[in-house]
């Protein structure tokens, strides 16, 4: 398994994506082959498996495994099944709880692997960014972290209404409230 082997999947992926009202979300019966099952019955027991993974994490299933049907063909009849529309974290969760030992779903581990590293370094770069404002308004205030500074200037206050104006509660991404924020709430 290489690179190109992942974002084979990751175009795979992203061809079964729907969307609706502006949220992105997939059918669990149309990921079910392409993660190497043939019977929804055992797929099933992997959806069942990565609800419970979302549970015991404490977060909301109804958020990423909404209960839908999906109207199938057999024979000259159409019939109503159970399925599921599944977020990009549900699908995370799926593969995380399929059987490695199916290629298919190793290699969907391995592609969410792959988008984990991204969205850290992602989150790293906003950090970086982040600590560089920071830097930037103290610069313009001369306040730290531990002291306020009682002399806000102009251009510092209109700096601060840029960024979103002053209100006590705002944190950046960092959590860190700005000194700004203190001495203007």
């Amino acid at each position: 398994m290489d690179s190109r082997d992942i974002e084979k999947w990751r175009v795979e992926l992203d061809s079964y994506a729907n969307v609706e009202d502006g949220v992105e979300y997939w059918l669990a019966r149309d990921l079910m082959e392409p993660m190497g099952y043939t019977r929804w019955e055992n797929f099933a027991e992997v959806v069942k498996r990565a609800k419970v993974s979302c549970e015991t994490n404490k977060t909301p299933v109804d958020s990423h495994f909404r209960d839908t049907t999906k109207m199938v063909t057999a024979g000259v009849a159409a019939r109503a099944v159970k399925d599921y529309k599944l977020t990009r974290c549900a699908c995370y969760l799926i593969a995380q709880n399929g059987d490695s030992n199916k290629p298919e779903i190793a290699l969907a581990q391995a592609y969410f692997a792959v988008q984990a590293a991204a969205a850290a370094l992602c989150a790293l770069r906003a950090a970086l960014v982040n600590a560089y404002a920071f830097s930037q308004l103290r610069a313009l205030t001369g306040s730290t972290p531990c002291t306020v500074n009682k002399k806000a200037t102009s251009r510092s206050q209109s700096l601060l209404q840029s960024l979103g104006g002053p209100s006590g509660g705002r944190t950046l991404d960092l959590g860190i409230k700005s000194p700004l924020l203190y001495q203007l709430s």
